[in-house]
This record gives C-alpha cells, sequence and structure tokens, in this order.
C-alpha cells in the first residue's frame, strides 16, 4: 500500500471510491472532503490517494502544520478525512494509511519561538530522514533557545553587528547610537580570531 498524489490520470477513480452502505453518515465522500479543501485552504490541505495494488483504494486528508484556530483549524496535524473504498476494507489499508501519515508528521519537526508583534506564533522547522534526526535537530534548537544564542551557519559578523545595533542598545543616549552606528571612515575589525567554544 502507497500515498499517491491525485492525478488527471487518478481522479475519476478517487473520487468514484464509495465506504459501505451505512458508513456515509460518519465518513461522507472524497468530492465533498476536496470541497473542503478548496473552501478552508488556510487549514492547509494534504490529501493523497491510498493505493494497493497500483489502484487507488481509499483516501486521507490532513490539515498539514498550520496554526491552530479553533473551532475552525484544528492544527498543527490533524487527520481530516480517511476512507477506504467498500471493496478494500478489512485489509488493514486504514491503519497502514495512518502508520504512513504519522510517519511523515514525525519526519517534521517545530519548535515556538513566541509570538511575533501581529500575534502570530513564530516557530523554526526542521526535518530529516529519520525521526532519531529530527529529534537530535529539535534539541539542538531547543539547547540554542535556551542559551539565548542565534545562530545558522550563514550568520555573518556583519549581522551580527546589525543585529546588536538594532536591538543591543537600549538605554543608550542617541549621541553614543549615532557613534556606533556611524564609525570614523577607516574603521575596520581587524585581527579577530574566531575558536570554537568548549
Amino acid at each position: 500500500m502507497t500515498l499517491g498524489e491525485i492525478t488527471d490520470r487518478n481522479r475519476e477513480a478517487v473520487l468514484a471510491l464509495r465506504v459501505a452502505p451505512g458508513q456515509e453518515r460518519f465518513v461522507g465522500s472524497v468530492r465533498n472532503a476536496l470541497a473542503q479543501a478548496a473552501r478552508y485552504p488556510h487549514a492547509n490541505p494534504w490529501y493523497r490517494a491510498v493505493c494497493a495494488g497500483g489502484e487507488p483504494a481509499g483516501f486521507v486528508m490532513v490539515s498539514w502544520d498550520v496554526e491552530p484556530q479553533p473551532p475552525e483549524i484544528i492544527g498543527p496535524w490533524f487527520l481530516w478525512k480517511l476512507l477506504i473504498d467498500q471493496r478494500h476494507q478489512g485489509r488493514g489499508y486504514g491503519a497502514e494509511a495512518v502508520w504512513q501519515v504519522a510517519g511523515l508528521v514525525r519526519a517534521e519537526g517545530a519548535i515556538s519561538l513566541g509570538y511575533g508583534p501581529d500575534g502570530k506564533r513564530i516557530r523554526r522547522k526542521v526535518s530529516g530522514k529519520t525521526k532519531q534526526e529530527v529529534r537530535a535537530k529539535l534539541q539542538a534548537l531547543h539547547q540554542e533557545l535556551n542559551s539565548g544564542v542565534r545562530s545558522s551557519s550563514t550568520y555573518t559578523l556583519r549581522e551580527a553587528v546589525d543585529d546588536w545595533l538594532r536591538e543591543g542598545l537600549d538605554g543608550t543616549s542617541d549621541r553614543t547610537r549615532t557613534l556606533y552606528e556611524s564609525p570614523r571612515p577607516g574603521y575596520q575589525l581587524s585581527g579577530i580570531v574566531v575558536r570554537q567554544a568548549c
């Protein structure tokens, strides 16, 4: 069983999927799910065909890593729709689809850095090939957050100075700020040695 994109080639077969009689009131249809996805694009719908033996056997849709906005948007991840066609039920395809989606979600990770001026949550995201790789990257982010250090492989000295000028001069006089922001002509930082911290 695999999860496959819905394409022009398989769209009609996916739309034709039907649950067993009596289940429709609980599950609905693929067509209805796709209409909901179009109606709520801010829920970041992610959907796939559940394929078995090279043909669509079901449908799964997830709200993918969104800012929760209850009661309309549940997140960051939410299993929005799972439908297995009546001809394919009882073979474990539904459980396998959930396991595969859970594996994809586990390969994504994020850490909250608080809230921005607009009230939206600030998140740094990581991804990896394995759950262990994602966990290690998240632990490194937690350590960085706890130590108050901002770093990246491309963070330059110029960016650090600019950040300090922008955010690190609270309580200084306007004259001091002007001197720091406009150094003497020809002044340059020289002889800087970068060493690995212990």
